[in-house]
């Protein structure tokens, strides 16, 4: 039905169903794998080659985003719909869980109301951040909440996690044998409560950013490879940045929380309550400031582009759509920089 199967063991059931639905029989192992050995060897000799998406994928200046299997949203210059047939192919994982149809008429800067932010620079970062997070062919900074106890840092890399890419489990521990493959099934793979990143990590982090690959033996008894090729959307969060090297600051978007008092502090189900509550119309609030800015971004003009310049373009295109100025995104931007120059030489 136009969906990839893998043509593994983790088809045998596809083909168990298969047969029974057309020949009101059972199939014994020997035959699913016969058959899905003969299917693997058209498939790789048919000459077509598709490539697979992991929830999102830019397509002749058009994004692609999957809520769940059968439900894509289609962004372009001309707004946001639904896509019933999408020219794309998207995996499938179990741990990738639905989101909600997006609705319209929301309000973007609602999402402030769900963090302790420290300045208006960082919320408008922010904001420019999570509306760009969906385009999978740009290199994005990386997503730093810092603040002292108690002040949300968690909720924070939550909030910006379950409104794009709800998984299970939520977050990614960094294990430098098997990290790339667990990043690579998710879109936002989020790193929580981080005390220091080791070396090994900050080099695989920066260069996740941009795009990275990787390969290793299939199998210990022959001489294949499986190669991961992936770029993604990384949230890190911990009391400090939790990197001093200069690559990583440089590929950081550091926003800074204030601790929460406790006459305003509410329980984390009440505030998951509203969250979801309102997710459909933030998400489609989401959707028409992106659908805004890929209109707006190719006759913008800056006097300058910052580092991550792909990324910098949509965020000031992003303040455009919001009032701010395009000169504001590069001002609030260089605010950035001075931090993380500062936080290298410290």
């Amino acid at each position: 039905d136009g969906e990839p199967v893998p043509l593994t063991s983790r088809c045998y059931s596809w083909l168990r169903r298969l047969m029974w639905e057309e020949e009101g029989r059972s199939v014994s192992g020997e035959y699913l794998k016969m058959a899905a050995g003969t299917l693997s060897a058209h498939a790789e000799f048919s000459g077509v080659s598709r490539e697979l998406y992991t929830r999102a994928a830019w397509h002749e200046g058009v994004l692609y985003y999957e809520l769940r299997p059968g439900k894509v949203v289609r962004v372009g210059p001309g707004g946001w719909t639904f896509e019933a047939k999408p020219p794309v192919l998207f995996r499938r994982y179990p741990n990738l869980k639905p989101l909600p149809d997006p609705q319209a008429g929301g309000d973007p800067k609602r999402l402030w109301t769900y963090l302790n932010l420290k300045t208006e620079r960082d919320r408008r970062l922010l904001l420019a951040y999570i509306a760009t997070v969906p385009l999978p062919h740009i290199g994005r900074p990386i997503l730093s909440a810092s603040g002292p106890m108690g002040s949300g840092k968690t909720t924070a890399g939550r909030l910006v996690k379950r409104q794009w890419d709800p998984t299970a489990p939520e977050t990614v521990r960094y294990d430098p044998r098997d990290f790339l493959q667990k990043a690579s099934h998710c879109y936002i793979p989020m790193l929580d409560n981080l005390s220091a990143l080791p070396d090994s990590a900050s080099d695989t982090l920066c260069r996740l950013v941009t795009g990275e690959a990787d390969s290793k033996r299939k199998l210990y008894t022959d001489d294949e490879d499986v190669i991961i090729e992936l770029r993604r959307a990384v949230i890190i969060n911990a009391i400090n940045v939790p990197s001093d090297r200069g690559d990583v600051l440089d590929r950081s978007l550091v926003v800074e929380l204030e601790r929460i008092p406790d006459a305003k502090r509410i329980t984390e189900e009440e505030l998951w309550e509203r969250f979801e509550a309102e997710r459909p119309e933030l998400l489609g609030a989401l959707l028409g400031v992106l659908a805004k800015a890929i209109a707006r971004k190719p006759s913008l003009q800056l006097s300058r582009r910052p580092r991550l310049a792909d990324w910098g373009e949509y965020a000031a295109a992003v303040y455009q759509v919001m009032g701010w100025g395009a000169e504001q995104f590069l001002s609030d931007w260089d605010e950035i920089i001075k931090v993380q120059n500062r936080s290298t030489l410290d």
